[in-house]
Parts: structure tokens; C-alpha cells; sequence
């Protein structure tokens, strides 16, 4: 850009005199529209993003101060160096891409069946040393047989089954299988008792409820509404719930207190005496 342009040169007087009276009045200017709009563009134009909207020559009068001043612009410094850290993520990014990424179940010790098998066969082993060790104790009764109990529980050697358990058990299967034959039996009967739809030789075939109650092409209804006179009452009893929150009831008149029939009396004194 030529340092002798117009623009350039009516940039920075407007510049200096912007500065000037600010210095002077302590007031700071607002910028227009047209101002703010130029402004962004050269700082769109000095990052190096928008070249190619730039409409007048004046716009790159701030690239002309950039390149010129000895002073570094602070606004260059802060894009560069977060066009270095952005530079420095991207290349970061890359490289954890390229790398194999590692799961907790690969820095876990790794279990076999060989060492779940002999871990399993030292604990049994050491049940068993401590069943020797509670028979051979001088109380051998009631705590010795309950503690001896409980670690064969937990260990190797599998506990008698308890009749208890055994009988009940038991009892349910039976109870299962009476439920099978009941239901048998009496699909066996209901099959034997039933309309016959295979006529013998010289009988006629008996009739099902379908032809006996002969409804014909009846659609199905609801047990209310099968009979006239309930369905009527059902509908009549509902409307009375309707109208009693529409209309509303009115009481009729009776016969008010019309006083003593024949005048009040002197002498009746309906009071009690104590």
C-alpha cells in the first residue's frame, strides 16, 4: 500500500482528531454504523479471514500501520498465538488418534481358569484345617458341631439334605399332580357329556347352544341391555342424575305457624318448677 494515499492519510487524520478531542473534553466518541463496520473489516483483513470483502482502498490502512510500525499490534500478537495453541491441539489430537487407547480391563491382572481353580482348592483347604481343628477341641458339643456345620456350608463338602425340605418338596409334587388329573378328568368328561358333533350311524346330530338359543345374526350386547325393562330403568336413572344437576329443586310450601288457635292463655304455664 502506497504511504502516500489519500485514504490513508484521511484515515489518520481522522484518527488524531478522534484522539484530540477525547484527550481534551475527557469523553470518549461513539463510533457509527459505517465506522463499526470498517473497523471490522480491518480486523478481518489483518487476520487474514475476510481479503476478499473488502470494499474501498481505505480498509487497509490498518495493514498499512501494522507493517509499518516498529511497535508490535497487540491484536496480531493475540491472533498468532491462538493460531500456535490451535496448531498445538490439532497435532496433539493426531498423535492420540494414531495411539491405541487401553480399557481398565487391560490393566487389570489378568484371571485365568488354572488360578480361579487353585484359589478356589487353597480355601477349601483351609475350611478343612479348621473342621481338625474345632473336632479336636475339648468342646466338641453344641458349638463345635454348629461351627463345624456352617464351614462345611461354606466350603467344599456339601451338607446333608434336610427331610424338612425334602418332605415339603414332596408334598408339592403330589399336590402338582392330583391338579393334572383333576383337569384331565374333567376335560375327559366334559368331552364325554358334550354335543357330539360325529352322529353315529342312523342318529341325528345333537344340537349345540348356538342352534338351541337360535339368536340368528344377533350381535352381542351387554348383560344390562339384554332386557328391555332394565336397560329402560338403567336410562331413566341417569337422566335423573342430568336434570338434578341442571334444574334445581324446589321445595313446595307447607303450612306455616299460624299462632295459638284459640289465643294465649294466662293461666297455662308450660314452665317446669324446681
Amino acid at each position: 500500500v502506497d504511504s502516500d494515499s489519500v485514504a490513508v492519510a484521511r484515515y489518520k487524520r481522522e484518527e488524531e482528531a478522534r484522539r484530540i478531542y477525547e484527550e481534551d473534553t475527557f469523553k470518549r466518541l461513539h463510533l457509527t454504523k459505517d465506522e463499526k463496520r470498517q473497523a471490522r473489516r480491518r480486523a478481518n483483513a489483518a487476520s487474514g479471514v475476510a481479503i476478499d470483502e473488502l470494499g474501498a482502498f481505505e480498509d487497509f490502512s490498518h495493514l498499512y500501520e501494522v507493517s509499518t510500525s516498529s511497535a508490535p499490534d497487540p491484536k496480531e500478537e493475540k491472533l498468532r498465538a491462538l493460531r500456535q495453541y490451535m496448531n498445538s491441539l490439532e497435532q496433539r489430537g493426531g498423535q492420540n488418534e494414531g495411539r491405541k487407547r487401553r480399557s481398565a480391563d487391560e490393566d487389570a491382572p489378568e484371571r485365568t481358569m488354572e488360578s480361579k481353580a487353585a484359589k478356589l482348592a487353597k480355601r477349601r483347604g483351609r475350611d478343612e484345617d479348621g473342621d481338625e481343628d474345632g473336632d479336636e477341641d475339648g468342646d466338641g458339643g453344641s458349638n463345635g458341631g454348629r461351627k463345624g456345620g456352617s464351614r462345611a456350608a461354606r466350603g467344599g463338602s456339601r451338607p446333608e439334605e434336610d427331610p424338612f425340605y425334602a418332605e415339603v418338596a414332596e408334598q408339592q409334587a403330589q399336590r402338582k399332580k392330583e391338579k393334572r388329573d383333576k383337569r384331565a378328568a374333567e376335560q375327559e368328561e366334559a368331552a364325554r357329556n358334550g354335543p357330539n358333533d360325529q352322529a353315529e350311524e342312523g342318529t341325528a346330530r345333537e344340537a349345540g347352544r348356538q342352534i338351541e338359543k337360535n339368536r340368528g345374526l344377533t350381535r352381542e350386547r351387554k348383560k344390562a341391555d339384554r332386557n328391555p325393562r332394565v336397560k329402560n330403568r338403567e336410562k331413566f336413572r341417569k337422566a335423573t342424575i342430568r336434570r338434578n344437576g341442571q334444574v334445581r329443586k324446589v321445595a313446595s310450601p307447607g303450612d306455616g305457624y299460624g299462632g295459638e288457635a284459640t289465643g294465649i292463655k294466662k293461666g297455662v304455664s308450660h314452665s317446669t318448677r324446681f
